[in-house]
C-alpha cells in the first residue's frame, strides 16, 4: 500500500532532492508547484517482513531487508519550474551513466512522517498533455528508501 499526501497536509510538507554529485549546474531543491491532486506517494516494492508457520502452529517472523527499494512519484503543475530541473536531471542519466542520480528527503514539518532515497533515478520522464486545463507531470524515481516512516500529523 503506497503512502500518500494530500495537498491539504501538503502545507507542512518539505520535499528536497539533491543531485549526487552536483551535475549540469544543479544544486539542491525544495519541490514547489504542486498539483492539485494527490501529489506525494511512495511505497516499497517487497515486504520487510516475513512470516512462515510450522506444523504445530507456532508463527516465526524474519526479517528480509533492511533496505528496501521503492518508488517515489511527485504530481506537479505543468507550470512548475521544477519540471525544468528534473529534465535536466534525467538528461544528466542518459549522457553519463553515472550521471542523473538524486537524493530525496521528505519530511513532514508538522508531523513525524519521513522518506529518505539516498541514490534514486528518475524511472522516465514525465508526460506532455495540452489542453484546455492546466495539466500536470508526473515523476517517478525509484531507489533504496533508508527511511520510510510513515508517522502521523499534528496539525489541526
Amino acid at each position: 500500500m503506497a503512502n500518500t499526501i494530500k495537498p491539504v497536509s501538503l502545507q507542512g510538507f518539505k520535499l528536497v532532492i539533491a543531485p549526487k554529485p552536483p551535475s549540469f549546474g544543479m544544486v539542491p531543491t525544495e519541490i514547489s508547484g504542486w498539483a492539485e491532486s494527490t501529489v506525494i506517494s511512495w511505497k516499497a516494492d517487497a515486504k520487510t517482513v516475513e512470516q512462515a508457520q510450522g506444523l504445530g502452529g507456532e508463527i516465526a517472523h524474519f526479517v528480509k531487508s533492511y533496505v528496501q527499494a521503492g518508488s517515489l512519484e511527485i504530481t506537479l503543475m505543468q507550470t512548475s519550474d521544477e519540471n525544468d530541473k528534473l529534465s535536466l536531471c534525467h538528461a544528466a542519466m542518459l549522457l553519463d551513466p553515472n550521471g542523473g542520480v538524486v537524493q530525496i528527503l521528505g519530511k513532514d514539518i508538522l508531523g513525524t512522517t519521513m522518506i529518505t532515497m539516498p541514490t534514486a533515478r528518475i524511472e522516465a520522464v514525465a508526460d506532455v498533455e495540452y489542453g484546455n486545463k492546466v495539466g500536470e507531470r508526473k515523476w517517478v524515481f525509484k531507489g533504496p528508501l533508508t527511511v520510510h516512516f510513515a508517522g502521523g500529523n499534528y496539525a489541526q
